[in-house]
């Protein structure tokens, strides 16, 4: 049974909310987001401000993380070797593809998160293409599933595509860790080009799922248990 201390619970609650975009938000924001009385919050955000881990704006009082957690990730992030051992793949298919080349990592649930619990974005949100119902994008997951990678044409941004696969370094029907993509304006994601860039970055894919530190860690813990 999992127990959590419910103030540790709402800091983290907190520092979630204010991670979500580069923004400052008011109070009543945060205290309805969080479903807290503005008291509870602002004794909240004045402890984590006291700690460093959040700034309130001198002009309009409003409230946005620091840098803190972030030079935190930085550091948690070079210490996986994850961008030394990942950099001479993506740079690679960059120079392949001749796209903008990206790698994303996926922690825990934290894809679903954002269509779990915010719904689908409202017209105009993002792109024209965008997805707006959930029988559309469960065809679209099943699809993906299908073929092995995902293609998104306008569905974020007007006049942009982009392709992405899964990063799986412990083996084809284990949960993806991370996704690497390539993406462009639309007049170079004709029918050809996007077989070949689905090709460069399945095989880019594949290259750092074999690469992957955390893969290595995992079958040393096997071997030690066998």
């Amino acid at each position: 049974m999992k127990v959590v201390n419910p103030l540790l619970e709402r800091c983290f609650q907190l520092i979630e909310f204010l991670a979500e975009e580069p923004r400052a938000y008011r109070l009543g924001v945060i205290s309805e987001r969080l479903g807290l009385q503005k008291g509870a919050a602002h004794r909240l955000l004045a402890a984590l401000c006291g700690m460093g881990w959040v700034e309130q704006e001198p002009e309009t009082g409003f409230y946005r993380l620091t840098l803190r957690l972030a030079i935190m990730g930085q550091r948690v992030l070079l210490a996986t070797r994850i961008p030394d051992l990942t950099r001479p793949i993506l740079q690679k298919l960059a120079e392949e593809s001749q796209e903008l080349v990206r790698m994303a990592i996926v922690e825990g649930e934290e894809a679903m998160r954002i269509v779990r619990e915010e719904g689908f974005p409202p017209p105009g949100r993002y792109g024209p293409r965008a997805i707006q119902s959930i029988d559309a994008f469960a065809a679209a997951v099943d699809e993906t599933r299908a073929r092995g990678w995902g293609m998104s044409y306008e569905e974020g941004e007007r006049g942009i595509a982009a392709i992405a696969a899964p990063i799986r370094p412990f083996g084809p029907n284990t949960p993806a860790v991370a996704t690497c993509s390539v993406a462009g304006p639309l007049m170079r994601f004709g029918a050809e080009d996007i077989v070949r860039n689905a090709s460069l970055v399945m095989q880019a894919a594949n290259e750092i799922a074999a690469v992957w530190p955390l893969r290595s860690t995992q079958m040393q813990m096997d071997v030690a248990a066998a």
